[in-house]
C-alpha cells in the first residue's frame, strides 16, 4: 500500500504525461484501466516512463540490476547496525542456550546473537520528548531498511529473469 501511494504521488507529480506504448493507436484511452495497469505494472513494462531508467542493452542492464542489488544489500546491512543500535542492553543477552566452557570463549558473541532475550524499542530511562522522538527515528529507518530489502529482492529476480529466463529487458 505503501509503494502504491508513493508512485502514484510521483506519477501525478510528472512533468509529462504518462504514455502506454501498448494501447492501440486508435484505442481511446481508459482512465481506469491505465490506473489500474500503472499500479500494478512494478517494471513499468508498456509505459514510457520505464524507457532510460536502466541501460538498453543486455550486459550494462545486467551490470546495473547487479550494482544496484549489492549496494541496497550493503545498505540494508548499515540500516541494520544502526538500527541494532538504538537497542537497549538487554538485546542480545544470553536468556537459555548451551552453556559455555572458558575453552570455547569465542563462541560467547555467536551465542548471544543466535539466543538472544529480546527488549522493547521503549527506553523509560529518557525523557518523554526524546523517546518519542528515538522511536521516529527507528521507524524511519525501519521502513528505509525494508525498502532497501525489497528492492534487493527485486532487482535479483530481475537477474534471474532476464539471464535465467530470457525475460524481455523493457
Amino acid at each position: 500500500m505503501f509503494v502504491t501511494t508513493i508512485r502514484a504521488l510521483g506519477w501525478a507529480l510528472a512533468r509529462k504525461l504518462l504514455v502506454s506504448q501498448l494501447r492501440p493507436v486508435n484505442n481511446a484511452p481508459s482512465t481506469l484501466m491505465d490506473a489500474l495497469d500503472l499500479v500494478s505494472n512494478l517494471r513499468g513494462y508498456g509505459w514510457d516512463w520505464s524507457r532510460g531508467t536502466r541501460p538498453s542493452n543486455r550486459a550494462g542492464f545486467i551490470l546495473h540490476t547487479f550494482l544496484s542489488a549489492a549496494a541496497h544489500a550493503f545498505v540494508q546491512g548499515i540500516l541494520h547496525t544502526v538500527i541494532r543500535s538504538f537497542s537497549p542492553k538487554s538485546v542480545g543477552t544470553l536468556s537459555s542456550g548451551p552453556n559455555l566452557d572458558e575453552t570455547l570463549p569465542f563462541l560467547d558473541k555467536a551465542i548471544k546473537i543466535c539466543f538472544p532475550v529480546g527488549g522493547s524499542i521503549f527506553d523509560e530511562s529518557i525523557p518523554l520528548y526524546l523517546r518519542f522522538l528515538r522511536l521516529n527515528v527507528i521507524s524511519a529507518l525501519s521502513a528505509a531498511w525494508t525498502y532497501a530489502g525489497l528492492q534487493t529482492w527485486h532487482d535479483s529476480c530481475i537477474m534471474v529473469g532476464v539471464l535465467i529466463l530470457g525475460q524481455d529487458l523493457t
